[in-house]
Protein backbone atom coordinates (compact mmCIF):
# COMPACT_ATOMS: atom_id res chain seq x y z
CA UNK A 1 0.00 0.00 0.00
CA UNK A 2 0.68 3.61 -0.26
CA UNK A 3 4.28 4.21 -2.17
CA UNK A 4 5.31 0.23 -1.00
CA UNK A 5 4.16 -0.45 -4.97
CA UNK A 6 7.37 1.38 -6.15
CA UNK A 7 8.99 -1.39 -3.83
CA UNK A 8 7.35 -4.03 -5.90
CA UNK A 9 7.95 -2.45 -9.77
CA UNK A 10 11.25 -2.18 -8.74
CA UNK A 11 11.62 -5.44 -8.26
CA UNK A 12 9.96 -6.43 -11.66
CA UNK A 13 6.52 -7.89 -10.29
CA UNK A 14 4.65 -5.31 -11.93
CA UNK A 15 6.34 -5.09 -15.41
CA UNK A 16 3.34 -4.36 -17.87
CA UNK A 17 0.61 -4.71 -14.49
CA UNK A 18 -1.98 -2.22 -13.46
CA UNK A 19 -0.63 -0.88 -10.13
CA UNK A 20 -1.46 2.15 -7.88
CA UNK A 21 0.50 4.28 -5.32
CA UNK A 22 0.01 7.68 -3.19
CA UNK A 23 -0.13 10.04 -6.05
CA UNK A 24 3.31 11.42 -5.54
CA UNK A 25 4.40 7.75 -6.43
CA UNK A 26 2.58 6.95 -9.21
CA UNK A 27 5.07 8.66 -11.98
CA UNK A 28 7.83 6.24 -10.57
CA UNK A 29 5.26 3.26 -11.24
CA UNK A 30 5.60 3.94 -14.42
CA UNK A 31 9.88 4.54 -14.54
CA UNK A 32 10.22 0.76 -13.35
CA UNK A 33 7.51 -0.43 -16.37
CA UNK A 34 4.29 -0.63 -14.33
CA UNK A 35 1.60 0.89 -15.74
CA UNK A 36 -0.05 3.64 -13.30
CA UNK A 37 -3.87 3.57 -12.16
CA UNK A 38 -4.49 7.00 -10.15
CA UNK A 39 -8.06 7.03 -10.05
CA UNK A 40 -8.81 3.60 -8.20
CA UNK A 41 -7.88 2.94 -4.41
CA UNK A 42 -7.03 -0.81 -5.08
CA UNK A 43 -6.27 -2.12 -7.99
CA UNK A 44 -6.11 -6.11 -8.40
CA UNK A 45 -4.18 -7.82 -10.86
CA UNK A 46 -3.75 -11.16 -12.29
CA UNK A 47 -5.47 -14.68 -11.31
CA UNK A 48 -6.40 -16.41 -8.47
CA UNK A 49 -3.80 -17.86 -6.89
CA UNK A 50 -1.21 -15.43 -8.45
CA UNK A 51 -2.34 -11.66 -7.89
CA UNK A 52 -1.25 -8.89 -6.92
CA UNK A 53 -2.33 -6.16 -5.36
CA UNK A 54 -1.55 -2.53 -4.73
CA UNK A 55 -3.43 0.37 -3.10
CA UNK A 56 -2.76 4.41 -3.03
CA UNK A 57 -2.08 6.46 -0.33
CA UNK A 58 -1.92 5.30 3.35
CA UNK A 59 -6.28 5.60 4.13
CA UNK A 60 -6.12 2.86 1.14
CA UNK A 61 -4.39 0.69 3.18
CA UNK A 62 -7.97 -0.06 5.85
CA UNK A 63 -10.08 -0.36 2.25
CA UNK A 64 -7.02 -2.91 1.36
CA UNK A 65 -7.16 -4.93 4.31
CA UNK A 66 -11.41 -5.07 4.34
CA UNK A 67 -10.75 -6.22 0.53
CA UNK A 68 -8.28 -8.71 1.57
CA UNK A 69 -10.96 -9.62 5.11
CA UNK A 70 -13.66 -10.42 2.36
CA UNK A 71 -11.37 -12.36 -0.24
CA UNK A 72 -9.97 -14.86 3.15
CA UNK A 73 -12.81 -15.02 5.28
CA UNK A 74 -15.71 -13.61 3.59
CA UNK A 75 -17.87 -10.60 2.90
CA UNK A 76 -19.70 -11.36 6.37
CA UNK A 77 -16.17 -11.49 8.30
CA UNK A 78 -14.92 -8.68 6.85
CA UNK A 79 -18.05 -6.40 7.55
CA UNK A 80 -17.46 -7.80 11.10
CA UNK A 81 -13.88 -6.39 11.07
CA UNK A 82 -15.35 -3.02 9.81
CA UNK A 83 -17.41 -2.60 12.46
CA UNK A 84 -15.17 -3.85 14.85
CA UNK A 85 -12.56 -1.24 13.86
CA UNK A 86 -15.35 1.04 13.51
CA UNK A 87 -14.46 1.80 10.18
CA UNK A 88 -17.24 4.19 8.94
CA UNK A 89 -15.06 6.93 6.59
CA UNK A 90 -16.76 10.43 6.82
CA UNK A 91 -14.33 13.22 6.34
CA UNK A 92 -14.82 16.97 7.71
CA UNK A 93 -13.60 17.88 4.31
CA UNK A 94 -13.58 16.86 0.11
CA UNK A 95 -10.53 17.18 -1.25
CA UNK A 96 -8.43 13.17 -0.38
CA UNK A 97 -8.37 12.92 -3.92
CA UNK A 98 -7.01 14.65 -7.07
CA UNK A 99 -9.38 14.83 -8.79
CA UNK A 100 -11.52 16.54 -5.75
CA UNK A 101 -8.45 19.09 -4.56
CA UNK A 102 -8.44 22.97 -5.86
CA UNK A 103 -4.74 23.86 -6.79
CA UNK A 104 -3.75 25.47 -3.72
CA UNK A 105 -4.54 22.41 -1.82
CA UNK A 106 -2.56 20.67 -4.07
CA UNK A 107 -0.02 22.46 -4.16
CA UNK A 108 0.50 22.69 -0.55
CA UNK A 109 -0.12 19.04 0.01
CA UNK A 110 3.36 18.81 -2.75
CA UNK A 111 5.26 21.14 -1.15
CA UNK A 112 4.21 19.49 2.77
CA UNK A 113 5.02 16.08 1.63
CA UNK A 114 8.20 17.34 -0.94
CA UNK A 115 9.73 18.94 2.69
CA UNK A 116 8.99 16.04 4.65
CA UNK A 117 10.47 13.51 2.11
CA UNK A 118 13.42 15.47 1.93
CA UNK A 119 14.07 15.97 5.58
CA UNK A 120 13.43 12.54 6.22
CA UNK A 121 15.77 11.00 3.47
CA UNK A 122 13.07 9.13 1.24
CA UNK A 123 14.12 10.65 -1.36
CA UNK A 124 17.26 8.94 -1.21
CA UNK A 125 16.18 5.67 -0.97
CA UNK A 126 13.61 6.70 -4.35
CA UNK A 127 16.58 8.36 -5.87
CA UNK A 128 18.72 4.80 -5.51
CA UNK A 129 15.90 2.45 -7.02
CA UNK A 130 15.36 4.84 -9.89
CA UNK A 131 19.23 5.38 -10.49
CA UNK A 132 19.83 1.45 -10.16
CA UNK A 133 17.24 1.22 -12.44
CA UNK A 134 18.77 3.24 -14.99
CA UNK A 135 21.90 1.41 -14.76
CA UNK A 136 20.57 -1.88 -14.81
CA UNK A 137 18.37 -0.72 -18.55
CA UNK A 138 22.11 0.89 -19.69
CA UNK A 139 23.93 -2.12 -19.30
CA UNK A 140 21.50 -4.84 -21.05
CA UNK A 141 21.24 -2.66 -23.61
CA UNK A 142 25.05 -2.31 -23.91
CA UNK A 143 25.23 -6.01 -23.89
CA UNK A 144 22.57 -6.35 -26.78
CA UNK A 145 24.99 -4.10 -28.81
CA UNK A 146 27.64 -6.61 -28.43
CA UNK A 147 26.14 -9.62 -28.56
Amino acid sequence: MCSGSIILAAAGLLDGLRATSHWMALPMLKAFGAIPVGDQRIVVEGRPGKRIVTAAGVSAGIDLGLWLAGQMAGEGRAKAVQLAIEYDPQPPFDSGHLSKASVATRAAATALLARDTVSHGQLTSSALLLWGQALKAARSRRRGQRG
